[in-house]
């Protein structure tokens, strides 16, 4: 079985268990109950015992996170008190439940309690909108326009609307551009929604029919980059930054989008020269330098991101983040002590399982198995949420250092708490592969499979080896076939269809889609593959430059050395 398979699944385990925030160049939706103004709403007047007596058991039930139970009490409140303060929140609630009749209801009684408040006005606007009432909604669009210098105005990045809503709105405000066609609040939100919509050119057009002095504005500009960036052209969005740039060398939010379209692009010493220009300007910044010293990392130029990252901790920054990036630069350059060190001031953080990880890899490296063990063993108690990851590394690890038999029994050991854990299925079937127990692989992989009929990962493990330990080269290949139909791209998996292309005696499919597979990813196992179809077809001095290059990085190798052996006589090319 291809060695690195088991990676992605333990990638995949740890991202799963981390949570992730991504709101860059999408507006957000409402993924948090709606923001608590205080146990008791403000009132105009006091309220009788009994309504406070259902407005905090409100709040207490939204607390517990029953939220239909708090929109009930809250809508019944508003109705019945017609305070502003609770027909708002009662809004906010049934707009964060989705809950349509109770939104439209709740905004029009807002909106006439308090019919100069602005956000009721908004919400009146945006319901009645979605509710296909667009004539009703103008005069409110009309009114926050008119009280109002914000440049999204309707709050688009705060409301989750479907794409039909975003239409209905689009066709407000095409309405209002009528008699308005120059207003930049109109405009932009138009562009906005047409984004959200899909309609990334006709939002591009939009966008540009705003005067030029107001297409000057930061928020104007940072929107023209996302929109050509989308629409297929990265370069042009770059240099139009970057002559806005010129012309604003000051502006720290167009120069860090600058850098972050200079990373998108692999062009890593201009966003390092462009880090550095930040830096001059705000050299009391501390995530500034941080970033400059990532960027050194990428650039693979460790002791200035050393240098920098320590600075950093010297100043008495204590990041598990820095101590994280300090640890690889160390790793990177090969100073594996300090690396070792620096993982273990990692104590918290979604970094904190890589740095175990990291850690326990370079014991493996030294040969110390027992340490490296004991290590994972205390890390999967401390952290139970990474346990299967923490396997998961330790029997690839073992079955690297030919520990297979302690491989078994770990991997044994963990499944007798967890029988029907996936991952630490899988775990078994990997070290069953090792063992030549190809009957346990496949009953272990199909189990996955039959848990998970969409995990490309293990229908790709049972394809290879059908593929490579028996002659069950058609059934091998349809489970290839459909992992593919899943990952298309994954270079593992296309590895494993040029292997059982190979078998099957197809050598021109085979080698191709083994370059295909190897120019995604110079894997030692994929070029020990490669290398043995092009030795087969003759082209027994391309197979070498391959083997030779291969070995080079990866020295210790066993298929590829095992392959190369197999097929010239000798251990050395």
């Amino acid at each position: 079985m291809n060695k690195l398979i088991i990676i992605p699944w333990i990638l995949l385990l740890l991202l799963s268990s981390c949570k992730h925030v991504d709101s860059k160049n999408n507006v957000p939706a409402l993924t948090s109950p709606p923001a608590k103004q205080s146990a008791t709403p403000k009132a105009y007047k006091p309220f009788t015992k009994d309504t406070l007596n259902i407005l905090l058991l409100a709040e207490f039930a939204e607390h517990r996170g029953l939220f239909e139970l708090a929109l009930n009490n809250y809508v019944s409140q508003a109705n019945k008190t017609k305070d502003p303060h609770v027909i708002e929140r009662a809004y906010q609630i049934a707009q964060y439940l989705n809950s349509n009749p109770q939104q439209l209801d709740m905004a029009l009684l807002w909106v006439s309690k308090a019919p100069d408040n602005i956000e009721a006005n908004r919400a009146a606007a945006l319901e009645l909108t979605k509710n296909e009432r667009s004539q009703e909604a103008s005069r409110y669009f009309l009114k926050v326009l008119t009280n109002t210098d914000q440049l999204d105005f309707l709050n688009i990045a705060n409301n989750n609307l479907t794409k039909k809503a975003r239409q209905y709105v689009i066709d407000s405000l095409n309405n209002l551009l009528t008699s308005h066609p120059n207003n930049a609040q109109l405009i932009y939100s138009k562009t906005v929604l047409l984004a959200e919509n899909g309609a990334k050119e006709q939002a591009l057009t939009t966008l540009q029919t705003l005067p030029r002095a107001q297409q000057q504005q930061s928020a104007i500009i940072l929107l023209k980059v996302y929109l050509l960036q989308n629409i297929g052209k990265p370069e042009q969005a770059l240099n139009f930054l970057g002559r806005h740039i010129k012309n604003d060398s000051t502006n720290k939010e167009l120069r860090l989008t600058y850098i972050q379209q200079l990373i998108s692009q692999g062009k890593l010493v201009e966003a390092k020269q462009q880090f550095a220009q930040l830096i001059k300007q705000f050299p009391e910044e501390e995530e500034l330098r941080y970033g400059y010293a990532l960027i050194c990392i990428e650039n693979k130029e460790w002791n200035e991101a050393i240098n920098n990252l320590k600075q950093l901790i010297d100043e008495g920054i204590d990041s598990d983040n820095i101590y994280f990036y300090l640890a690889g630069a160390y790793d990177s350059k090969g100073d594996k002590d300090s690396a070792f060190y620096n993982y273990s001031l990692v104590k918290g953080g979604e970094n904190q399982p890589l740095a175990i990880i990291n850690s326990a890899k370079i014991l493996f490296d030294k040969k110390k198995l027992v340490e490296a063990s004991q290590l994972l063993t205390a890390a999967r108690k401390q952290n139970p949420e990474y346990a299967t990851p923490f396997y998961l590394f330790e029997i690839d690890e073992l079955i690297n250092h030919n520990s297979i038999k302690q491989a078994w029994q770990l991997v044994s050991k963990a499944l007798a708490d967890q029988p029907h854990n996936t991952g630490l299925i899988y775990g078994r079937a990997l070290v069953a592969e090792k063992l030549n127990n190809v009957r346990q692989a496949e009953q272990d992989l199909r189990q996955v499979i039959k848990l998970e009929p969409n995990n490309a990962t293990a229908l790709n493990a049972l394809g290879y080896i059908l593929a490579d330990k028996t002659s069950r080269y058609k059934e091998a290949l349809a489970l290839i076939q459909q992992a593919l139909k899943i990952e298309p791209d994954n270079p593992l998996t296309l590895d494993s269809l040029g292997w059982v292309n190979y078998k099957l005696g197809n050598l021109g499919a085979a080698a191709r889609t083994l370059q295909q597979a190897y120019a995604k990813r110079p894997d030692p196992e994929i070029a020990a593959h490669l290398g043995e179809i092009l030795w087969q077809q003759g082209q027994q001095q391309q197979a070498k430059i391959i083997w030779s290059k291969a070995l080079e990085e990866n020295p210790t190798n066993e298929t590829l050395s095992e392959t190369i052996f197999r097929l010239t006589g000798n251990k050395d090319l």
